[in-house]
């Protein structure tokens, strides 16, 4: 999960070694000071400089101390465990409201929200910019059961339905790819304008995660 903003950011830069060296600090470097941040529970294998962790990447502390727990009984194989979800998989039933959004060149995606958030949640309530991936949108397992898990924690959570994607219309040449972040960029002037009050948050999967990593690097 990123943590998108609107203001001054700084560096990031993620990096992954073969070498097992204990990282035991992250230094975030501004033009003026120079601040050291104790990472004493990280996974000995990642380096995260530049101060993503506490600006950009809030799941890390929880979550890469832990190895990965996979599904008794079919996690032996990938295959098996493809094949077992595209048969027992279940879609939630979530109630969304669909707003359409038109870009600057003509283009249109759509924004898909939990029907009723607009009145039952505060204006300030953490907001979830979900991005599936390749052909991928809202009518999608996955977005509707990371949809259903944030909303139960409070979060606001919208999916970013791409040009073409989850019914959504195709009225200009230019589609959606992993390298065109103009979509993103104005999905996110959008949604900040409509909540300001509100921290904004994006998670995203497969050429949807590629878009976001784009928009954070740009």
């Amino acid at each position: 999960m990123a943590k998108l903003s609107s203001g001054p950011t700084f560096p990031i830069s993620i990096s992954r070694h073969t070498y097992h060296h204990r990282v035991t600090a992250c230094h975030v470097a501004t033009p003026t000071t120079t601040t050291t941040i104790p990472f004493a529970d990280l996974h000995p294998s990642l380096e995260v400089i530049g101060g993503a962790r506490n600006r950009f990447l809030p799941a890390l502390h929880s979550t890469l101390r832990h190895s990965y727990d996979p599904f008794p009984f079919i996690a032996w194989n990938p295959h098996v465990e493809t094949i077992f979800a595209s048969f027992f998989r279940s879609i939630p039933d979530v109630r969304l409201r669909r707003e359409c959004l038109r870009t600057q060149d003509g283009g249109a995606v759509a924004l898909d929200w939990v029907a009723g958030d607009q009145y039952q949640l505060p204006p300030d309530s953490p907001i979830l910019i979900l991005m599936p991936g390749l052909t991928g949108g809202s009518e999608n397992s996955y977005p509707r059961h990371m949809l259903t898990k944030a909303r139960s924690k409070g979060w606001r959570v919208v999916v970013f339905n791409s040009r073409g994607c989850g019914n959504s219309p195709v009225t200009t040449p230019q589609f959606y790819s992993a390298s065109f972040v103009g979509d993103m960029r104005e999905v996110v002037e959008h949604v900040s304008g409509i909540y300001p009050e509100a921290n904004l948050y994006a998670a995203a999967w497969s050429l949807g995660a590629n878009i976001l990593v784009r928009y954070l690097g740009d």
